[in-house]
């Protein structure tokens, strides 16, 4: 939530300082300055309240057993299960918790039952081709499936994860004569697992509900940058210790779990800390990297929509070529280039057309260790599945046909089909290279044509490296005509009437406009409820202009930012030049702007962001004689600003007992009115409440009058 502003509202961009733990952060830009910065990324909405799941239901994402799977390994193909697989019969409508504290599913509602169907053979012992150990399930705090990532959590944010437990007392005992030893943990987006702590369940504990707490370790646990929980799991582990008796049992294990619960810190949370404004943006076709060490073979590339009149077989003369404007630096050597010419036709829905597509023609260029550049021309035919073949020698399938280098990456790169069977390779500083191919005749119309950029590494520095292109263009020499031509320096945006977007990461791909005034501002997330503003300068009372977040859209800046994000755990945002009030120095701030109230205004008052009590005006007097009459509900920041992107549904309640009252209703871009009608002549307030989010502060009207 917002504060009052800091005394030090600013931070000179040529002097840096430390920022304070306030809510109001801010940045100059000073036309000049020595200037940093790079793009950068996060997908996922990252939760900033307390989560629970009661398990009420077997279906939808809300306390629901319907994300809940086995991650590894003891339901593999052991028992006919794989990787992610739903846990089969995982809601219990029989066996609930009722349990205090709160939260507590109501009576009657159910639990998630876990049965362990050990196999009588020692942990790692091979069975059905299969070594087993352990039996691990977990859930998505977004709840629509196992691979639900919509929403994450900050683990550093919370305290603690409790949960119910129900132990069958005829499950079999570890060898230090208890259930097991239970870890609790945390599935992160990357697939991999957090544990938060282990708990021993002790024979006592047999036959009855126990809650049990896990303390999270804040200073070890998953936050931004590195991979987030995307939800919580279990896991009873056998490879060693006092698990290990228990997989020799053929006897089942039998849980039932109960009212999760992980506690928000309720420590005040420092905003996001920003980074320094930038104008270094390329303008460009930008393709980046992202999530590398994960995702190494990454293709994310535009693809021509236009997939007829391209090809060259029966049109010698058709040249395919690309303007390199900025390549990694010489560090990020396996970073590739390419462009993709396949013949598959139809439209493709996966990014990666050399291993996918039956004929491929693929030129792929590199930077090497000294700076120099070098393209590679490759093909294959009658190859689906698979582009092994296209590394090695020509085999008359498939093959590397020509290797040229060049002084530089940088700088126009294409493929001259002199006719149906001979193409020349050309780059950088007049270098060219020709070689014969009958197999060249594979490749009728229609032609998928793509234009791209992968890593080949896993090493989380290539996260946000890019290849930037300048212009893409398909000529026909011997008609003298262009067939296709993207000057991407002259665009705003992606022509989209000209290219669809083929990414294995999303939201990898942009064009970035040539806007000498735009600036790239960053910070480090999470970042929920906070929204970007600029000002042209700090002298009182500075006019600030709300470019992104809940508020931006009451008054929207000139051109929509830009706001991508390739880095994990850095938003970015491309302000552009008409966006900002002063182009030769320009303030920026993140400031709060969380749904945390609403607001009821009675007839005669109105909405006043940022006084004290977010309102101007006085009630008007109501006559029960004129049939009722309108408030206005609001949802509201903590500076009284309407946020217009809530929808929640508000119940309307009044002090006047004997009153007319409307039915629940939703408000529409964050407001809403609702017909009330007292019942009787004195002083009464109206209260609305959130039926969807009961932790939103209810709004009181002032008292009004009603007379007959």
């Amino acid at each position: 939530m917002k504060s009052n502003t800091s005394s030090d509202p600013a931070v000179a961009y040529n002097t840096p300082m430390k920022s304070k733990s306030i809510t109001r952060l801010s940045l100059a830009f000073a036309a000049g300055a020595a200037l940093l910065g790079a793009p950068a990324h996060s997908r996922a909405q990252t939760l900033t309240t307390s989560w629970t799941n009661t398990f009420d239901t077997d279906t939808g994402n809300v306390n629901s057993t319907a994300s809940w799977c086995w991650w590894y390994d003891l339901e593999q193909t052991i028992y006919g299960y794989g990787y992610n697989a739903s846990i089969t019969n995982a809601f219990d409508p029989s066996v609930n918790s009722t349990n205090p504290p709160p939260p507590t599913s109501a009576p009657g509602s159910g639990s998630l039952h876990w049965l362990l169907p050990w196999p009588g053979v020692p942990a790692g012992k091979q069975t059905n081709n299969n070594y087993a150990g352990q039996d691990l399930i977990y859930g998505t705090f977004g709840g629509g499936n196992q691979y639900d990532n919509s929403q994450t959590i900050d683990a550093s944010k919370y305290d603690s994860l409790s949960f119910d437990i129900y132990v069958n007392p005829s499950s079999p005992l570890d060898s230090a004569g208890n259930v097991c030893s239970l870890t609790v943990l945390f599935w992160l987006t990357n697939y991999n697992t957090f544990t938060i702590g282990n708990v021993t369940i002790p024979t006592n504990n047999l036959g009855k509900w126990v809650r049990y707490t896990v303390p999270i370790n804040k200073a070890t646990a998953p936050a931004p940058p590195s991979p987030l929980a995307g939800g919580p799991g279990f896991n009873i582990n056998c490879y060693g210790g006092e698990n290990s008796s228990l997989f020799t049992n053929t006897t089942p294990t039998e849980i039932w779990i109960d009212n999760l619960y992980l506690k928000l810190s309720s420590a005040a949370s420092p905003p996001p800390t920003m980074l320094a404004p930038t104008k270094n943006i390329i303008s460009g076709l930008n393709v980046f990297a992202e999530n590398c060490p994960s995702d190494e073979y990454q293709r994310n590339e535009i693809e021509l929509i236009q997939d007829t009149g391209v090809g060259w077989i029966g049109f010698p003369g058709i040249t395919y070529s690309f303007t390199i404007k900025e390549f990694p630096a010489t560090n990020y050597d396996s970073f590739q280039a390419h462009l993709f010419i396949t013949s598959d036709g139809g439209v493709d829905t996966a990014p990666s057309l050399d291993y996918n597509d039956t004929n491929v023609v693929w030129l792929n260029v590199q930077e090497n260790a000294d700076g120099s550049g070098t393209g590679y021309l490759r093909y294959k035919v009658n190859e689906p599945a698979s582009n092994a073949g296209m590394f090695g020698a020509d085999n008359g399938q498939a093959g590397t046909i020509i290797v040229l280098p060049a002084a530089t990456p940088l700088g126009t790169w294409g493929l001259t089909f002199n006719n149906d069977t001979n193409v020349t390779v050309f780059g950088p500083g007049g270098v060219s290279a020709s070689t014969n191919l009958l197999n060249f005749t594979n490749f009728p119309v229609p032609l998928n044509i793509a234009l791209g950029a992968q890593p080949n590494n896993t090493n989380a520095s290539y996260n946000g490296q890019g290849v930037v292109y300048s212009d893409f263009t398909i000529t026909n020499s011997a008609m003298g005509i262009g067939v296709v031509y993207d000057n991407f320096l002259a665009d705003s945006t992606l022509d989209t009437t000209t290219w669809r977007t083929l990414e294995n990461e999303a939201n990898t791909v942009y064009v970035f406009p040539n806007d000498p005034a735009q600036v790239l501002v960053q910070w480090y997330q999470p970042d929920v409820g906070y929204g970007l503003q600029t000002a042209g300068s700090l002298n009182p009372p500075a006019n600030w202009v709300t470019l992104t977040g809940p508020d931006a859209g009451n008054s929207p800046p000139p051109v929509a930012p830009t706001i991508f994000n390739i880095t994990p755990g850095i938003r970015s945002v491309l302000v552009p030049g008409a966006d900002l009030l002063n182009t030769n120095s320009s303030f920026f701030r993140l400031i709060g702007q969380s749904f945390i109230q609403l607001q009821v205004l009675m007839p005669g008052e109105t909405n006043a962001p940022g006084t004290v009590t977010g309102k101007t005006g006085s009630p008007d007097p109501e006559s029960m004689a004129m049939g009722g009459f309108n408030v206005t509900v609001n949802a509201c920041d903590a500076d009284w600003t309407v946020l217009t992107g809530v929808t929640d549904t508000i119940h309307i309640t009044s002090s006047d007992t004997t009153a007319t009252l409307p039915f629940d209703g939703p408000l529409a871009g964050g407001t809403g009115q609702f017909l009330v009608s007292f019942g009787q002549t004195g002083t009464f307030t109206v209260t609305a409440s959130d039926v969807n989010a009961p932790t939103i502060k209810p709004g009181v009207s002032s008292p009004t009058v009603s007379t007959p």
